[in-house]
This record gives structure tokens, C-alpha cells and sequence, in this order.
């Protein structure tokens, strides 16, 4: 008797995707499908381009070359608003919550924005899809008292609720994993009964072998290979081998000054970090990696006095020490550093000079009053080591590129001649010329003794400044390396831990 095959069919093609970021290409030629009814997962170390891949999918973003199909049609024109039509949403934390509205009006009111409506009835299709997520509250409750994973819960109901043809998780948080991971299961579950199909995106190679019926790993923008469930690859060690590719490893090193410990940490713990525990040299340049649910931002938060800790002491030059505020990391020559706008030091109003002064204050002014003179030979100094030209001084900040705002709030924080620097996502959105700047700064700080905590999504990058590293994944430290030890394949092999 003969066996009988059937023909999967095809829903989603990407043909030669191609996506540039200044001169950088993050995606390269990333070719791929997804088929109805299965569930893909897209696996990469953090800067493998997973991020933009999934924005382009769902129409954020658009593609510089490539082709993308639905349904062996192309996909000409493509938008957020063509995604949704066609089925095709991502599911974000808390993207959609609003908190003045109740649980079964951000489940439903989305399907049907205008119109009547009958808080009866999609209060009892709330409460089905509730079910089906596993919430546990009343559809009429507030979601604004709601906890932030049963917020990602509201959010992923009203996903379901659109009737996605396929669904794309984007990095899944906390609320996805531990005692909840059995109800992201149920729920792809549910889609795959209904011929729907699921992008499952991670860092996480157990989850992704859990989850999947295919595996697409993603390696510096390049698809590295994909896999099914009966290719010898589909084991936890290969899969290690194929995202960190071959190689890794370090150039010549030449280690940091190993004999004055200026911070040491222990057992410094919040509502999300755990027992933390480690110690830095001066004139160190200590790496903080980990998947995108380590919390690696709230450990430079809790340095920097933005979060209080629950307990736990931080000791600088062998003494302990309080912080609770940044006035009080300030006092102690620690200086903050993040490219995320919304929490810059800079002051857009203000020129460039002003903004460095307002750092450098005490530098550049004698009994409260500032030294106009020494302020701008100091503030034209401090560009100068960075190739921008005093000229800019008088520039309003606000009117600068991003790449020249980056660099101006980096030299902002140098201004203040801190003794540790804590930076997170230094080189993030910025072109190649400016990173190169930015990273020659940093070594060339780092060699007159200032010290530097760097946080880094882009592991090479991270590889070619940091002396050392610690990998912190699910709130706790799972292990350090130094230069020489840390290859990919490493660091990637202890965030599974």
C-alpha cells in the first residue's frame, strides 16, 4: 500500500530580504516560509537581526530589497495596516493595553472600533478568550489594576481575538515562560487546530525546540540554516554551534590593570535581580550580556540609584555606600550613559556648550560663578577628542543629527570626569563612523583609569571592547568570562543555563 503525502501549503515567502542601518547591512539575503498550520521559530543570539525581521514582517518597517508573498502573492506597498488586513499580527507587551479601559474592552472594542457597543456581549467573548489564555480575572475588571504579565495576557487575547492568520511573538517576556509557559502552548495549540500559523521569535534555544516545528536561526543578519524536527540538527548543542557560527573568539589581548578593585557588588537584589554578585577593576571595561529578558538595563538602574534595591551592598574603594537617587551615584563619580532618547541628559533647548556645562559645572566656574572663558576652552577640548568641530558649540542641541546627539551626550557624560561610567546600548542607532568614535573614547578612557559597565545587545560588538563579561539571564548571574574565554558559542551556551 502506498503511503500518501500531503502538500503543505505555503502562506508566508521571504525571498532575499535585504535591510540596511546606515552603511550597516542587518539583514542579508534572508530567504525563508512559513507553511499554514505550523509553528516557526526564528532563533538568534541578541543582534542577530531578529528585531528588524519581524518588524518588517508586520509592516513596521520597511525592506530596502527583497520580496515578501502571501499566498504566492506578492506583497507590493507593504504596511502595518496591509499586515493586519491580511491577518498577520505581532504580539507585544502591553503594546495595546489601555489602563482607563476594562479587561473585555481592550480584548474586543479593537475588532470592532466604531459602533455600538454591548458590553454584555463582549464581556462573554472576553471571557472565553480569557479562558483560553488562562486569566483569571473579570472581564469587567480594570486593567489598569492588573499585574504586568496578566497585562500580557489581556494583550494576547486581543490578538486572538482578531483571528490572526499568523501570529508572530516577538521575543516572548517573563510572563511566556516559567509557570506560564504551558498556556503560550495551549494557545499555539488552538491557532495550529484552526489551520493559523505561529512566528515564534527567541533567544532561547529550549523554548525554540519546545515550541517548533521548523527552526530558522538567524546569524548576523544572515539565515544561517533552517531545520526540522527530523534533522539531525535539531538538538540543543547544534543549534548552539549554528548560532554562534565558527570562530568567536578574541583577537591579541592585552588585559586591564588587575590589582585596584574600585566597585565590588554583593548580593545586590530587586524585584527582578537576584543575589548579584561581582567586582570591578579600575580602568576595566566589564561587559554585561544576556537575552532580552535578563533585566540587564535594571542592574545599571540599580548602580545608578534609578531603582532601589532590596537589599544588597555596593562598596566603592573597599567602603560601602548608599545610593539612593543618581545625585547621590553623581556625588560618588559615577556617571550614566543610555542611547534611548526619552532618557537622555541632553537638554534640546540648549546649545552644546551649555549642555557640557551643565555637567562640568564645578569645573569651569569659581565661586558659583561661570568662567566663560575656561568653559569654552574646556567644552572645545572635550569635542575635539571626538572630531567635532568647536563651532558646534553654539548649535541648539535639538538641531543636531542623532548621530552628533549621540556623541554630544556621551562627551556630557565624560565632562564630569566620572571614575566609573555606566553605559547601556552605547553604539545603538548610530553609523559606523560615530560607533568607531564612540568605542576608540571608551578604550581610550578606559586606559586612563576611568572604569566602564558596558550593556550591549550586539554580542560582537561587546566582544571587541569588554575585558570581561558577565552573562546575566532570569535575574541572576549565570556565569563570567574573561577576554580570552569568551566566545559566542560560550556566552550564548550560559544564557541557556
Amino acid at each position: 500500500m502506498k503511503e500518501v503525502f500531503r502538500l503543505k501549503t505555503e502562506l508566508l515567502r521571504v525571498e532575499f530580504l535585504c535591510k540596511f542601518f546606515h552603511q550597516d547591512m542587518i539583514l542579508d539575503h534572508v530567504t525563508f516560509n512559513v507553511f499554514e498550520g505550523e509553528t516557526l521559530a526564528i532563533l538568534g543570539a541578541n543582534g542577530a537581526g531578529k528585531t528588524p525581521l519581524v518588524r518588517i514582517l508586520g509592516g513596521i518597517l520597511q525592506k530596502d530589497t527583497g520580496e515578501l508573498f502571501f499566498r504566492e502573492e506578492p506583497l507590493f506597498d507593504y504596511s502595518l495596516e496591509k499586515a493586519q488586513a491580511l491577518g498577520i499580527h505581532i504580539v507585544q507587551h502591553c503594546g495595546r493595553i489601555a489602563d482607563s479601559l476594562t479587561v473585555a474592552e481592550n480584548i474586543c472594542i479593537p475588532a470592532r472600533p466604531r459602533g455600538w457597543i454591548n458590553h454584555r456581549k463582549i464581556a462573554a467573548r472576553a471571557k472565553a478568550l480569557m479562558g483560553l489564555v488562562g486569566l483569571a480575572r473579570s472581564p469587567y475588571a480594570l486593567t489598569g489594576d492588573l499585574c504586568a504579565s496578566e497585562k500580557s495576557l489581556v494583550e494576547l487575547a486581543a490578538v486572538l481575538n482578531l483571528g490572526p492568520r499568523l501570529l508572530i511573538f516577538d521575543e516572548p517576556p517573563l510572563p511566556y515562560s516559567g509557570s506560564l509557559g504551558q498556556k503560550i502552548l495551549n494557545v499555539i495549540a488552538h491557532l495550529k487546530a484552526k489551520g493559523s500559523s505561529v512566528i515564534y521569535v527567541t533567544d532561547n534555544i529550549r523554548d525554540a525546540l519546545q515550541v517548533a516545528d521548523r527552526i530558522l536561526v538567524l546569524r548576523d543578519g544572515i539565515a544561517a540554516g533552517i531545520f526540522d524536527r527530523q534533522s539531525p540538527y535539531f538538538n540543543p548543542r547544534d543549534l548552539l554551534t549554528v548560532m554562534a557560527g565558527k570562530g568567536g573568539g578574541t583577537q591579541a589581548y592585552e588585559p586591564a590593570r588587575r590589582d585596584d578593585v574600585i566597585m565590588e557588588v554583593r548580593d545586590l537584589s530587586c524585584r527582578v535581580l537576584h543575589d548579584i554578585n561581582f567586582h570591578i577593576y579600575r580602568g576595566e571595561i566589564l561587559g554585561i550580556v544576556g537575552p532580552m529578558d535578563s533585566n540587564k538595563s535594571m542592574l545599571l538602574q540599580l548602580l545608578y540609584g534609578f531603582v532601589r534595591r532590596t537589599r544588597g551592598t555596593i562598596l566603592i574603594d573597599g567602603e560601602a555606600v548608599h545610593i539612593r537617587s543618581p545625585k547621590d551615584a553623581v556625588r560618588l563619580g559615577i556617571s550614566y550613559f543610555t542611547s534611548m532618547k526619552e532618557k537622555s541628559h541632553l537638554l534640546p533647548g540648549l546649545t552644546v556648550m551649555e549642555n557640557i556645562t551643565l555637567a562640568a559645572a564645578r569645573r569651569v566656574s569659581s565661586l558659583g560663578w561661570i568662567k566663560p572663558h575656561i568653559e569654552k576652552h574646556y567644552a572645545a577640548s572635550l569635542l575635539e577628542a571626538f572630531s567635532i568641530p568647536p563651532s558646534l558649540l553654539s548649535v541648539v542641541t535639538g538641531r543636531l543629527s542623532s548621530g552628533l546627539r549621540q556623541k554630544i551626550q556621551f562627551i556630557q557624560c565624560l565632562a564630569a570626569k566620572p571614575r566609573i561610567m555606566l553605559l547601556y546600548e552605547p553604539t545603538n542607532g548610530i553609523d559606523l563612523e560615530t560607533k568607531k568614535e564612540i568605542r576608540e573614547g571608551i578604550k581610550r578612557m578606559a586606559a586612563e583609569g576611568c572604569t566602564f559597565v558596558v550593556v550591549s545587545s550586539n554580542m560582537q560588538e561587546s566582544l571587541g571592547i569588554c575585558d570581561r563579561f558577565l552573562v546575566l539571564s532570569g535575574g541572576a548571574i549565570k556565569g563570567e568570562l574573561s577576554k580570552p574565554e569568551a566566545e559566542q558559542s560560550k556566552i550564548i551556551e550560559l544564557m541557556q543555563k
